[in-house]
């Protein structure tokens, strides 16, 4: 018993050491990135797109909703030289496919999501081998989520999840998208920028992930 006590102690003291080394080393917004990108499990590892993927709009988006879509790439292209995001009229060429409708209309173009929309008002599907993102979907219900700022917010917010940058939504600091914001905060780009740079590789480690930031 003691021996596994002993064993308990020191697993929990590496997990704070590395994270004590992420914030002895790193600056403030690039130790906010690991933790996010992360998370608090040693296991876990680094989920991206390692190619410039291509979205379609759904035919029903009113102006509204593709004025706040391409206000979105604009901003996340800005960010990249090695990454961009292009869109396309083709569904069968997209990787994202995006749908701002009512949940009866998504159904029929995405029928797995159906026991999921009764009780939510948005929904995100990404399809990944391994740690690698390969595809994915995001919904949001304009039937019942009326306010352009909540629209905002959670398309905004979902848009990182697909980009694989959250690992771990409740570590994310208020101050940002994922807190009370509509829009995406200095954070929020700055966070940006680390995951989508090309030396941040899918199925990299926290380690690998701290000594590429350290350059950055």
């Amino acid at each position: 018993m003691r021996k596994h006590l002993f064993l308990l102690l020191f697993i929990i003291l590496c997990a704070c050491d590395d994270a004590t080394t992420d914030e002895a080393i790193l600056t403030a917004d690039k130790s906010e990135y690991v933790k996010l990108a992360i998370g608090s499990n040693t296991d876990n590892t680094i989920n991206k797109w390692d190619f410039n993927f291509s979205v379609f709009l759904d035919d029903s988006i009113k102006s509204q909703g593709r004025f706040l879509y391409q206000e979105t790439i604009n901003e996340i292209n800005s960010l990249s030289d090695d990454f961009q995001i292009q869109s396309v009229d083709n569904v069968n060429q997209a990787h994202l496919k995006i749908y701002w409708t009512d949940r009866y209309r998504f159904q029929i173009a995405y029928p797995e999501a159906k026991n999921f929309l009764n009780e939510n008002h948005y929904y995100t599907d990404i399809i990944a081998n391994g740690n690698r993102i390969l595809g994915a979907a995001i919904f949001i219900d304009t039937a019942r989520i009326v306010t352009n700022s909540r629209r905002s917010r959670i398309f905004k917010r979902e848009f990182l999840k697909v980009l694989g940058l959250v690992n771990q939504v409740e570590q994310y600091p208020t101050e940002s998208v994922f807190g009370n914001f509509s829009y995406y905060s200095d954070l929020d780009y700055k966070l940006i920028y680390y995951h989508l740079n090309s030396a941040i590789k899918p199925g990299m480690t926290r380690s690998e992930v701290r000594n590429v930031l350290k350059d950055l």
